[in-house]
């Protein structure tokens, strides 16, 4: 079973409690019965596989470990022992009380330059000894060297071996994640997964200019952007480095043969530490070296000048009333009617604009200028391309699924039935909404977390089992750090760091809606910047709540018939609506509500969802599966195969891959590039939805008849072409 306090791992560690939790470890502060010492125990967290797979990994974890335990050197947290408890590795390692780098930096905004160099010193001298072991850390950063004694200024490196461990463990389920902190991750570690001491070099050199600046050298609002700075831009000027700054520079060469090796860092950072007369004296965080009066307080005094971050490019796209939308059938087995396309409008005429032409006829130079800007925009959107979270090295459904193998449930309270699931933004939990079957609970509603690797229960959240109804649920996107789920009148938003609930209710249940119910939330979902959450009730309402200060925004529009599901495109700027009638509505601020599809029979969509880049927008209808493709016009070529009436559709986080559930608990994985489809019986009571994790390897599925979720590993045959289409 997974490390709980309380529980003593191989009969000899008693579990105190956790101090620190990864993407796929844990670490927990332990007792050694044993020899009566406090330790450290590291627990991986292996992701789902079949028996086999986890002997294999198993085997390799252990060989990775003890090759870790050679290492002897006070900058070093010493592996004393490594064990098996319930199929998975553990290890036992010395315990060092004191804060991380990360923490210091997180209390103090930043380190003076001096006291970055003696603690990088002590840091590069235990790379130098793992180094010369034959061991390399790869994933070094703040968070993992600790600061002992007294002064806390002794380094202590801890989890070598622990990415090692990680990354045996995806390479042999075939993810294909990229582990570790992409900011602290070499240009080669991201290319090809080359990692070697160089490697560790530039995740130091990172680490030094984090501690001094406060923030690393590369930034980005989302993984592909940092990634791609990373991989073509210079690092952030060192500002507040001091002599530490052309040091800095030489561990930051994207050439990793240029930097310098751990022996020849360790003594640069000795001699500065202990040296640099000259050099401004250590100022309080945040303080900057006197200037003269004549110099900018912000610019470096001792610094050359420093070369400006380059904005990355924005490509803007059509305006949302220039964009017409068009539809394909997934026909299913039945002739059963269900939507109908709407009539598109007409595109708009275009636009004859010879003004950039014009001028560049007239100055060779600016059109030189603007041919050469073009190409290096060109070359910059393929490096996003290239390393995008779409693309099989971010999230590992590099080529078609070729199978769906059963890998676990995860179990909801007794006389509760499945009302919505979904994967947190990082895949490390999953959530649940639940309502009492009935004479179960009056009822009432639940939400219960998962570790999505362990399958455990996480920690209730408030209220998780007092409130009225709950239906559908929701994580805010980027950190997942807050969770929604549509609850009898209103919506109730968790703050996942301290579990506390607060509920709205909608405004056409403050207002009193005269009809009974009216006010009734149904579906919910969050904007792409977190900041609001997408509500639709009974009434027809659709709204937009900001839970920061519980404020509604008008009414964006009203459906003629009831909503039974809200969706926001990943972009931001759209909504789509399903209504009971069979009515498919999208919605824009400036273009404001348009039919998209029109229902027949009074038939209702039962799942809308958008693909990743918002370019498409699937309907799991009783007539068949509707693609809208809301950009670029065209019709989609016939997928082969015959489908039974469909209930619910899930795009892969890479868009390649649609799952689409049907009436008879059955599942098809549709690879949207080759138009193959993997069938699979689901096996679930009532089947109802599906949800893809975010790297695409695990399919959550489940029905409103069960109290459980099913979970399927899903594998792909690699490919090496790129899977943005989604025809």
């Amino acid at each position: 079973m997974p490390g709980a306090v309380g529980i003593v791992v191989a009969g000899r560690y008693l579990l105190a409690e956790p101090v620190g939790q990864g993407g796929m470890s844990r670490a927990w502060r332990a007792r050694d019965q044993l020899l009566d010492r406090e330790v450290a125990v590291k627990e991986i967290l292996f992701p789902l596989q079949s028996p086999d797979e986890r002997a294999e990994l198993l085997a390799r974890a252990m060989r990775e470990a003890r090759a870790a335990a050679r290492l002897d050197h006070e900058g070093v947290a010493t592996v004393y022992d490594v064990v098996e408890h319930d199929d998975a590795p553990w290890i036992v390692m010395r315990f060092v009380p004191g804060p991380s780098i990360g923490a210091e930096i997180a209390r103090l905004g930043r380190l003076p330059w001096r006291r970055t160099a003696r603690i990088g010193e002590q840091v590069a001298a235990a790379l130098a000894h793992a180094h010369a072991a034959g061991i390399v850390h790869r994933g070094l950063k703040p968070d993992n060297i600790l600061l002992a004694g007294p002064s806390g200024d002794r380094a202590v490196v801890t989890d070598f071996g622990i990415a090692s461990i990680i990354d045996a463990t995806t390479e042999l389920t075939g993810t294909s994640l990229r582990i570790g902190t992409v900011d602290f991750m070499a240009p080669e570690q991201l290319e090809d997964g080359r990692v070697g001491p160089p490697a560790d070099l530039w995740a130091l050199g990172v680490t030094l200019h984090t501690a001094t600046e406060g923030a690393p050298p590369f930034a980005g609002s989302t993984m592909a952007a940092v990634m791609t700075s990373i991989l073509t831009r210079p690092p952030a000027p060192a500002a507040q480095a001091g002599p530490l700054r052309e040091l800095i520079a030489a561990l930051l060469d994207k050439d990793p043969s240029r930097r310098p090796d751990a022996p020849a860092v360790a003594a640069a950072l000795a001699a500065i530490a202990e040296a640099a007369p000259d050099a401004p004296q250590d100022a309080a965080p945040g303080a900057l070296p006197h200037a003269p009066p004549d110099a900018s307080p912000d610019a470096p005094q001792d610094a050359a000048p420093a070369v400006a971050p380059q904005p990355h490019p924005v490509r803007a796209g059509p305006a949302l009333s220039d964009v017409t939308s068009t539809t394909h059938w997934l026909r299913p087995q039945t002739a059963a009617a269900g939507l109908v396309p709407a009539a598109a409008p007409a595109p708009a005429p275009a636009r004859q604009d010879d003004g950039l032409a014009g001028s560049a006829g007239k100055q060779p130079r600016l059109l030189v200028g603007l041919v050469t800007g073009i190409a290096m925009i060109v070359i910059l959107v393929l490096v996003v391309e290239i390393f995008s979270p779409s693309r099989s090295s971010r999230q590992g459904t590099a080529g078609r699924p070729l199978s769906a193998t059963p890998v676990g449930q995860l179990a909801g309270p007794s006389g509760y039935q499945v009302q919505g699931a979904a994967f947190s933004p990082d895949g490390a939990t999953v959530a649940a909404s639940f309502r009492a079957s009935a004479g179960g609970g009056a009822a009432r509603g639940r939400v219960v977390r998962w570790g999505a690797r362990s399958r455990v229960p996480l920690t209730p959240l408030t209220d998780s089992g007092g409130l009225p109804g709950l239906s559908g649920v929701a994580f805010s996107p980027e950190r997942g750090t807050s969770l929604a789920a549509a609850s009898g009148d209103g919506v109730a938003v968790w703050n996942l760091s301290n579990r506390a609930v607060n509920v709205y209710r909608s405004p056409d249940a403050r207002a009193g809606a005269p009809i009974p119910g009216k006010g009734t939330v149904v579906s919910v979902a969050y904007t792409q910047d977190g900041k609001s959450v997408a509500v639709a009730d009974f009434g027809g309402g659709i709204y937009l709540l900001n839970p920061a200060d519980g404020q509604w925004a008008g009414k964006s529009f009203t459906v003629p018939s009831y909503p039974t599901q809200v969706a926001v495109s990943p972009t931001g700027a759209t909504l789509a609506v399903a209504d009971s009638a069979g009515h498919v509505y999208l919605w824009s601020q400036s273009g404001g509500a348009r039919l998209v599809a029109a229902g027949a029979d009074k038939q209702s969509p039962q799942t809308l969802a958008f693909s990743p880049d918002g370019k498409t927008l699937a309907i799991a209808a009783p007539g068949g599966v509707l693609l809208l493709d809301v950009i670029t016009g065209k019709l989609a070529a016939p997928l082969g195969g015959q489908l039974p009436p469909p209930v619910a559709v899930a795009f892969s986080a890479d868009g390649g891959t649609l799952a689409v559930a049907d009436v008879d608990g059955g599942i098809v994985l549709a690879d949207l590039a080759t138009r193959q489809l993997l069938p699979f019986q689901a096996g679930v009571a009532g089947l109802d939805g599906v949800a893809f994790s975010p790297d695409g390897t695990t399919l959550a599925a489940y029905g409103f008849d069960a109290n459980t979720i099913s979970l399927y590993r899903v594998k792909y045959a690699a490919s090496l072409r790129g899977r943005r289409g989604y025809w």
